[in-house]
């Protein structure tokens, strides 16, 4: 049985590596990075999102799963290859509740509960997207965190480190800006400052659209839609990844779930 399951995950993991590498080459063949920022506005306004890292994080977790169960004679495997095995798919779980529930989240907020509420919004839906891309992207992930409560996975209370690694080299790798008579004299350290902005700053101004040519001339004339996509794929997970983090090891360190149970059992 232990052997079946361990085929099954290394099989699983062989398709999604064909997956990631199909996707791979569709983006190698695209020369234009504007081509892939409009697909990726296009799927992500009808919250449909196929992502890269998160297939990578799984097939990771599905290859090492079925290492495991064909070297393991353990009845209940446990130790530092499962603890790894768990990271990846919490890791995955950050990923995904920002690729796809922080979108659906500000889109709903956006259509449905501000017009109820205090009547329609002048936003545009990319422009409440990123202009909120914290409050929408953290709060969700505390949520799910809480969740391993539960579960009681240490793993994931270190899930913050894959986001911050990739925060962080996104900040070293920051190409120079060049420098313009009307730059602030107080910029000391220009990369910093533009990288800051990149990955951190506000202030966006982005118009709605109504089909694919208006998204097209929207992301090819307004760098603030790159920016907001940038956030999104970078400083979104950091974020989440905090917020999840934060929620896991309160869950462990106070055992919030066990005494939530043991007061429902009391109260009933």
């Amino acid at each position: 049985m232990r052997k079946t399951k361990g085929i099954a995950f290394i099989i699983l993991s062989v398709l999604l590596c064909g997956a990631i590498i199909v996707m791979l080459r569709v983006q190698w063949n695209s020369p234009v990075d504007h081509w892939l920022t409009a697909i990726s506005g296009l799927l992500l306004s009808f919250g449909l999102v196929l992502d890269v890292g998160v297939l990578s994080l799984c097939a990771c977790a599905a290859l090492i799963s079925g290492l495991l169960f064909l070297t393991s004679d353990s009845s209940k495997p446990v130790g530092i290859g499962w603890q790894f095995v768990w990271f990846l798919l919490h890791s995955a779980a950050v990923y995904t509740i920002v690729l796809s529930c922080t979108p659906r989240l500000a889109g709903w907020i956006s259509s449905s509960l501000l017009p109820f509420v205090s009547g329609p919004t002048s936003s545009s839906s990319f422009q409440f997207l990123f202009s909120h891309i914290f409050e929408f992207s953290f709060i969700p992930a505390l949520i799910a965190g809480s969740s391993n409560a539960g579960f009681k996975h240490k793993a994931a209370q270190y899930v913050w480190l894959v986001p911050t690694i990739v925060l962080g080299y996104k900040f070293v790798t920051f190409p120079t800006p060049t420098p313009s008579v009307f730059d602030r004299a107080s910029s000391a350290f220009p990369k910093l400052s533009a990288a800051f902005h990149q990955y951190f700053g506000g202030g966006f101004l982005i118009g709605e659209y109504r089909d694919l040519d208006e998204l097209w001339r929207l992301v090819e004339s307004n760098a603030d839609m790159t920016r907001g996509m940038a956030q999104l794929g970078v400083t979104a997970p950091f974020y989440a990844g905090v917020g999840y983090s934060l929620a896991a090891w309160i869950g462990l360190r106070f055992q919030a779930h066990q005494k939530f149970l043991e007061r429902l059992k009391v109260w009933e």
